[in-house]
């Protein structure tokens, strides 16, 4: 509705023998799209011109906004349905479906940087956990040691 908006100059088409259009009717043939995206009339009229360029700007946002907000809309419906198709698939050994997502989908940077750092904690977290698991068990193992060289020093005696 809104693309007729950014085309060339009715003059520069006219012909030879037709009269070029009046910019009232200009006006008046894109009055509607602009009260259709909010606004008021005396504004189209009366206001300052960059206002009618901010608004179609600020639909163009809106749409692009929309358009995006439905993409990861879809991108969620496909997440939910990849991860129910082992549950359908007949020659699988386990039927068992993915778990679902445990947090949203990062879409700007700042929420991917954060998502990593998360992603990053949790690994080293891990990490020092298998870490002291393993230390702690070889403490064991060479205390274990100790006193069986302490018991065999005590029955030597």
């Amino acid at each position: 509705m809104g693309d007729g908006l950014v085309e060339p100059s009715p003059l520069e088409g006219a012909g030879a023998d037709e009269a070029p259009p009046l910019y009232t009717e200009i006006f008046f043939d894109v009055l509607p799209f602009y009260i259709y995206i909010g606004m008021p009339q005396d504004e189209f009229w009366h206001g300052a011109p960059w206002l009618v360029k901010t608004y179609r700007d600020v639909y163009e946002m809106k749409r692009r906004e929309k358009s995006e907000d439905m993409w990861l809309q879809g991108l969620y419906f496909y997440e939910a349905i990849a991860r129910t198709a082992p549950l359908t698939n007949a020659l699988a050994k386990e039927k068992k479906a993915i778990p679902y997502l445990t947090e949203p989908i990062p879409t700007t940077t700042g929420e991917i940087r954060e998502q990593r750092e998360r992603q990053e904690a949790e690994r080293q977290a891990v990490a020092y956990e298998q870490h002291r698991i393993r230390m702690s068990r070889w403490a064991e193992s060479v205390n274990r040691e100790f006193e069986a060289k302490e018991k065999q020093a005590q029955a030597g005696d």
